[in-house]
């Protein structure tokens, strides 16, 4: 089961690694939206893969803080 799972995050880590050039590619206004989106889903996906996938028990999450530090950052141009 793991090992399946392992593969699926691989999987969705590559699909953030292409997702890169995304936001160049949409209206100037909501870049910071799509760089946060992508940056807090990544952060997710490391802290289940933290976890070896368990994560039925208790829920994966970002605190407020973390959140808004990564939308100051996308708001800066960043968040990666």
């Amino acid at each position: 089961r793991r090992f399946f799972a392992g593969l699926e995050a691989r999987r969705a880590a590559q699909y953030y690694e292409d997702s890169a050039p995304l936001p160049e590619l949409v209206d100037p206004a909501s870049r910071p939206s799509l760089r946060a989106l992508i940056a807090i889903y990544r952060e997710l996906l490391k802290r289940i893969e933290q976890r070896d996938f368990r994560v039925l028990r208790r829920r994966v999450a970002l605190s407020a803080w973390e959140k808004s530090w990564i939308l100051l950052r996308a708001m800066a141009g960043g968040a990666r």
